[in-house]
This record gives C-alpha cells, structure tokens and sequence, in this order.
C-alpha cells in the first residue's frame, strides 16, 4: 500500500501530541548530540518518519515488506522511537535500527516491485448502492488487495457523473458510484473498468434514446450483413454472442469512446483504464461493413466466401503444405481478414493510449484478453500481443479461469514466452468457480509469488459466502514458489508462426508473407467462386450437445469429455428428451434453448459433414471428434441439393 503525504502528517501529529511537555533535558544528552536534539527534538522527529514514509514508498510492494500493513508498521516504528528518546536512548536507536533496515531494503530491492501483487475484478453490480461499495472496499481492506479494477462502464452506460454516456439504468438516483469508491477505497489502488464494444444485453432496448446500443451506424454485423441487434435470444445463443456489439471497424465510435475516456480520466483521480470487451465476439462478425467492401475492393474475394472461421489446426495445416491448393488460398485470404479485423480493434487502443499520454502518462492502461494468443488473434480480433510490445497498454489481464491446472498452465506458459516475462502481465484466477485450493496450485504452476494475479471477482466472495482471506492466503502462501509439478511446457510453434506471419502482413507486400502464395487478388476470387470445389446448396437442421477439449488438457480430462458425450448419446437413444439432455451434459450456447443449432451447409471436404450428410432426420449421430471437443448431434430437417455422389 501506498504511503501518503496526509498519512506522514498525521504521523507527525501524533509523535508531536504525544511528546508535548517532555522537558528536552530528559533526554539525557551529553555533547554536541545532546544540543543538536534538545534543540530539533520535533525537527529529528520530522526528519525521521519523512525518511520512513519515503523508504515504505518506495517499497510498500515488494514481497514480504508489502503485505506488512502500512499503518501497523509506522506505528512500530513510532513506538520504538518513543520508548527510545524516553529513555535517552535516540543515537543507540538510530545505531540499531538503521543498519537493519538498509539490509532489509537491499533485500527488497532485487526482487520484483510486482512480486505478490493481488488484485480483483468488481463487478458493476456489486457498487450500484453506497452499501454495497462500502462492503466491497471493507472486503478489500482485510484481504490486503492491492488494486480493484472496478466496472463503471458495462453496457454502454455509465456510474459515475458524465456527459456523453447514459447513466446506469439500475443506479439510484444522485448516486456516483465511481465517486464512492474512490472515497471508500481511498487505501486501495482504484482502476476503471470500461466495457468497449459491448453495448447491451436483455430482451428489451435501453430506455435512453441517445444510448449508443440505438446508434445503427455503430452497430456491428454477421457474415450475412445482419445487424446484431435484430437477433433473438436463440440466435445469440447460437451464435456465442452476448448482445449487442459496436462494430470495431466504426471510425464515428472509436471517436465517442475515446471522448468518454478522456472526459472520465479528467474527472476522476482513477491510478488506471481497464479494457475489457476489447474485441470481436466471434470470427463471422465484421463482414457486413465498411472494413468488408474495402477488402473485397483491394483483393478481389467478398469476405462472406471465406471460411467462417480458421482453427489452431486449420492454421497448422496452412503453414506445413498440407492443404489443397485452392483451399490454401482460402485460407490466406482469411488470414488476412482476420489481420485487418484486428488492425481495427488496435486502432481504438491506440487512441486511447494517447488520450491518458495527453491528459495524464501518469495514468496505466491495460486490458483483459484471452489466454490462447491463436484463437485470440484468429476468433477475437485481439492482437494483444502486439499492444504490449509496441507500448499501447502497459499490464495485460490473462482471463485464465477454466480448465483444470495443465490447460491454465499450458495457456499461460505460452503467454510467458511469447511476452518475454511476466513482470507485464496479470494472472486472471477464476475464483467464481474455483475453490482455494486450486487457484492457489493454478498461481504456483504460473510463477507463484513472482506473478501478479487477480481475482475474479470480489462480488463473488461476497454472494457465495466464501472468504476472500482463504483464497488471499492460498495464492500468497506461494510466494517466492514456483511449482514445476507437469510438464510446463507450451505449444508454441503455431505462436511464433502467427507473430512471424503478422509482422509480414503488417509490410508492404503481403503476398510475399508465403512461398507460393499467388495473387491473392485473383486466385482466392476463384477459389471462392466455386466455394472451394467443396460447398454446395445442402443443408442440414441440427440439434447438438458440446463437450469442450483444450489442447493443453490432460489425458485424464480428455477421456472425462468423452465419456460424458457418450452418456448423453445413450440417454438420447434411450429416447430421453434432448432439451433435457443438452441441460444436464451440453456446454456453451448449445445448452440452451433445446441445443437448436443454426442451419448447417455442408463442406464434402469436411470428416464430420460426410458423416451427417448419411443420417436421416430424427436418427442421432456418433460422438463426433473435432478440434475443440466432442459433438453428439440429432438431424431435424435436410434440404437442398443433396445428390447420391456427394454421400
């Protein structure tokens, strides 16, 4: 924690009531030393706890010395003082303690300033009353966090005092949150946590008119130039989109965002802006607007014949040559939507760096992003990667809370290398639905005591009843530790190919990013023409049950995934009802509404499209492997222009 001028001040206060009316010669002083304190006595005081205060600051994170509380310390030290100057003893204090706290500052001073740093997410929810503000920051105060990263900013709106967003439908009336808790956590490094593209979220529309979410320039679209807004629950569901997005590629929004960054930064005296929501919801997002004409202007192919999205496997694939040559093409093209997608969402992060650079470079900047830097880059338009090293953000927020511990290592190792270290980066703990003991090994397994981390979130603690000291404990016990149970490596080669292939496609002449590429102007319109020899007009009407796989998960957990695809394929042959099934055993939006799935065109190139394509409707298929986990599906309806030689 941080030592203020006011707290250096009340220090002074106290040592100068407590010391009023000492006479200066019961000091019992003799010499030079005794004329120098019987007459500064206050001064040497002033003097003394001034160096302290300094000294603590410049210290007060280090391990060890960090989590000894600030208030705690300089009262120690205050009462050593006293007992000291009672007894006549001022110089033989100075000869002891000094010798000792230099040694210990040059302890300190070769470990990491970020070293047993803690944090925590607070959720918009849990600050909308003075209430709640003030049992978050009583929460903070005992678990002895350094920062909250606090959301003021969730769905386009705003709590706190502004001129340029709608105020929080849910906050009472004259209550600035963000004001409250500066106040309330005044102890506590405060960071405002802003939400960028997403806009809204629930069944019915902002009351407020001039909410951004009714904006419908602002808006983004789907590979079919569909506005998000005009989705139903069922078709967000089935889409992995939470509501309603901004479109990135909006010059209008990033213009209006960086205002409300820069008007917040002015009003408030905040240590930091968090980002969050700083990207794309899915790789078919992004195909409707400005970026996609210009696109199909410059290289011939309308982004809507690409393919929807490109996996870790499909990128591998591409790199070693094993691709037929017209879908090699494809896929090239792609991968360069997929650059240009993230060139937008990098654009609205440097402009914000260079608000807080003008209004205040004393103001941090940082952001949550995904753990895999692949499907980051390839799904979510997020080059975080590259807002590190070029100096966009300072600190990135690793949300790493799924998976049992070889997937949060595995993922975060790869973070690790591909940064250069970890003195940047936050480690994002899934409290919520972890227990203790397990984000404790996950910190361990990530860099122990040497990792910054932060939980999420407080709220949480505080609405499932768990102590938030217990978890404190259980990743602070690691610190100086370092875990090396596993085998901790990364898989990182597909990692170095797409920094490589990025910094090429970020050049001059991109068609010289791959040997034998060709013009991607000319031949990728080809290739797509004729949906790469592959896609034609059949169609299939699915319902699916889901189970994840990572490519860092264990063998352990591979199977656990497995066998729980196949009990729900014996449940749904046994004629249970799928809505039922996909409840109790289906992930993501495939658990939801009966596991309806959208409507399926099939690619004969693909092994899982040849096998549905034999199926009649109502029969239910095999578990089916694919590159993230298992599919159980249902056939409902097939239509289109199915012939005998495409089965």
């Amino acid at each position: 924690m941080v030592l203020e001028q006011n707290d250096i001040i009340g220090v002074e206060e106290h040592v100068n009531v407590a010391a009023a009316g000492e006479p200066a010669g019961n000091l019992g002083m003799t010499g030079k030393a005794e004329g120098l304190f019987a007459q500064g006595h206050h001064a040497v005081r002033k003097f003394f706890f001034l160096f302290v205060g300094c000294a603590h600051l410049s210290i007060s994170y280090s391990a060890g010395f960090h989590r000894f509380k600030r208030g705690k310390s300089v009262v120690i030290i205050d009462a050593l003082f006293t007992i000291c100057t009672r007894s006549g003893q001022v110089m033989r204090f100075f000869k002891i303690f000094i010798p000792f706290f230099l040694f210990g500052l040059l302890l300190l001073a070769g470990q990491s300033c970020r070293a047993d740093r803690l944090a925590a997410w607070v959720v918009r929810f849990d600050i909308d009353t003075p209430e709640e503000v003030e049992a978050i920051c009583r929460q903070a105060r005992q678990a002895d966090l350094d920062r909250l990263l606090v959301q003021v900013r969730g769905r386009a709106d705003a709590y706190y005092e502004t001129s340029l967003a709608p105020r929080a439908e849910d906050l009472p009336p004259d209550f600035d949150a963000l004001a409250e808790v500066l106040t309330a956590c005044r102890d506590v490094e405060v960071d405002a946590w802003l939400n960028v593209y997403y806009l809204w979220t629930g069944e019915q529309p902002p009351q407020n008119r001039h909410h951004p979410a009714h904006v419908k320039g602002w808006l983004l679209k789907d590979q079919q130039g569909r506005r998000v807004d005009s989705y139903s629950p069922l078709e967000q569901s089935q889409r992995w989109i939470e509501g309603i997005y901004a479109d990135p590629a909006s010059i209008e929004y990033r213009r209006y965002f960086s205002a409300v960054v820069a008007e917040l930064v002015q009003r408030y005296a905040v240590g930091g802006i968090h980002l969050d929501f700083v990207r794309y919801p899915g790789a078919s997002f992004g195909a409707g607007g400005r970026l996609a004409r210009e696109f199909q202007e410059q290289y011939g192919v309308a982004v809507s014949d690409l393919p929807v999205r490109l996996t870790r496997q499909d990128f591998a694939a591409w790199l070693n040559g094993s691709l037929p040559e017209k879908k090699n093409r494809l896929v090239m093209a792609r991968l360069l939507w997929d650059h240009r997608r993230a060139a937008e969402v990098t654009r609205l992060v440097g402009m914000v760096r260079a608000v807080l650079d003008e209004v205040n470079p004393d103001i941090r900047l940082s952001a949550s992003v995904f753990a895999d830097p692949v499907e980051s880059f390839l799904d979510k338009g997020q080059d975080w990667s590259h807002w590190l090293a070029a100096g966009l953000v300072d600190e990135l927020y690793i949300m790493n809370y799924f998976g049992d511990k070889e997937r949060v290592q595995g993922l975060y190792n790869e973070v690790v290398e591909l940064v250069g270290g970890r003195d940047k980066l936050w480690l994002g703990l899934g409290s919520y639905i972890k227990s203790a003991e397990e984000v404790g090994r996950e910190r361990a397994l990530c860099g122990g005591g040497e990792q910054a981390a932060c939980f999420f979130s407080l709220g949480h603690f505080l609405r499932q009843g768990k102590a938030v000291r217990a978890y404190v404990e259980a990743v602070g016990g690691q610190a100086g530790q370092t875990d090396t149970d596993g085998d901790g490596g990364s898989n990182s080669a597909p990692v170095r190919a797409l920094e490589e292939l990025k910094a090429c496609l970020a050049g001059p002449t991109v068609e010289s990013c791959a040997e034998g590429m060709g013009s991607v102007a000319s031949d990728s319109g080809e290739a797509a023409a004729d949906g790469g020899g592959t896609r034609g007009d059949s169609w299939l009407e699915l319902r699916g049950i889901f189970r994840y796989v990572n490519h860092y998960d264990s063998l352990d957990k591979v199977a656990e995934q497995l066998d729980l695809a196949r009990q729900s394929r014996r449940l749904l042959k046994a004629g249970q009802p799928f809505v039922r099934v996909a409840r109790q055993f289906s992930q993501a939006g495939s658990r939801h509404h009966g596991g309806i799935l959208p409507r399926r065109y099939l690619d004969m190139d693909n092994h899982v499209d040849k096998i549905l394509a034999r199926l009649a409707p109502g029969q239910i298929s095999p578990v089916l492997a694919v590159h993230n986990g298992f599919w159980v599906y249902q056939v409902v309806a097939k239509g289109g222009g199915y012939r005998v030689s495409d089965q």
